[in-house]
C-alpha cells in the first residue's frame, strides 16, 4: 500500500504531518502563555495594589491608636493638638487609600467586606474623636477611660476587619501563586510530551520513506549487476506504483 503513493506524495504528506504537529504545539503554548501572563496581570493591577491599600489603612489605624495612647498621658495643649491633627491626617490617608481599593476589580466577597469595613472605620474615628475631646479636658480618668471601653471597642472591630481583609488577600495571592505554578508545570509536561512525539514521528516517517527509496533502488541494483555478470535470465518485477516502481 506505502510502495503504491508516489514519493512526493510521501514527502508531503510526512511534512504535513509534522507541520501540524508543531502548529499545534505553539498554539498551545502560547494558549498556556496567555494564561500566566492573565494571572500576573491579575496579581499585579489587583491582588497587589489591593494589599498595598489595605496594608496603608492597617498602618494608619494603628498611628492614629498610638495617637489616642499618647493624649492619655500628654496634658499640654499643643501636644493634643498635634494628637488632634495627626488623627484628621490618618482619616484623610484611610479614606484615599479606601477610594483607591474601591476602583479595583473586586469580588463579591471584598465588597461585602469592604462595605462593612467602612462603616466600622466610621464609628472607630467617631469613637477617638471623643478620646481627644476628653483629653482637652484634662481629665486622665475620662480620657484612659474612653479610650479604654469605647474607642478601643470599635478599634478592634475595624482591626479585625482590616485584619480578615489581609487574611482573604494573602490566601488569594497563594492561590493564584499555586494556580500559575500548576499552568507552567502541566504546559512544561505536555510541550516536552509533544516534542518528544514529533520527534519520533519525523524519525518513523523518515525511516519509513528512506525505507521505501532505497530497498527497491537496491533490488534494482542488485537485478542490474547479474545483468552486468552475463545473467540475461533477470525479469524485473514491479515493485509498487511509485516513481521507483514505474
Amino acid at each position: 500500500m506505502f510502495s503504491n503513493i508516489m514519493i512526493r506524495s510521501k514527502i508531503l504528506a510526512a511534512f504535513f504531518v509534522i507541520t501540524l504537529m508543531t502548529l499545534f504545539l505553539g498554539i498551545y503554548s502560547l494558549t498556556e502563555i496567555g494564561k500566566v501572563n492573565s494571572e500576573a496581570e491579575d496579581m499585579s493591577n489587583n491582588l497587589i495594589p489591593s494589599i498595598t491599600a489595605i496594608s496603608a489603612i492597617d498602618s494608619q489605624l494603628n498611628i492614629n491608636r498610638r495617637g489616642e495612647i499618647q493624649a492619655c498621658t500628654k496634658t499640654s495643649p499643643e501636644e493634643l493638638e498635634q494628637y488632634s491633627k495627626r488623627q484628621t491626617e490618618t482619616m484623610v490617608k484611610v479614606n484615599m487609600a479606601i477610594a483607591g481599593f474601591e476602583k479595583l476589580p473586586l469580588s463579591v466577597e471584598e465588597k461585602n467586606r469592604l462595605d462593612g469595613f467602612k462603616s466600622q472605620i466610621a464609628a472607630y474615628y467617631k469613637d477617638s474623636a471623643k478620646t481627644f475631646e476628653a483629653a482637652k479636658t484634662g481629665n486622665v480618668d475620662e480620657t484612659i477611660a474612653t479610650m479604654r471601653y469605647v474607642s478601643k471597642k470599635s478599634y478592634d472591630i475595624a482591626q479585625k476587619s482590616v485584619s480578615e481583609l489581609i487574611e482573604y488577600n494573602n490566601k488569594k495571592s497563594v492561590e493564584d501563586n499555586l494556580h500559575i505554578k500548576n499552568i507552567f508545570s502541566s504546559s512544561k509536561y505536555l510541550v516536552s510530551g509533544t516534542l518528544i512525539v514529533c520527534m519520533a514521528v519525523a524519525i518513523s516517517l523518515g525511516l519509513l520513506i528512506a525505507s521505501a527509496i532505497s530497498a527497491p533502488m537496491r533490488r534494482l541494483a542488485e537485478e542490474v549487476d547479474k545483468v552486468a555478470d552475463g545473467d540475461l535470465r533477470v525479469k524485473l518485477t514491479q515493485q509498487g506504483c511509485d516513481e521507483i516502481g514505474q
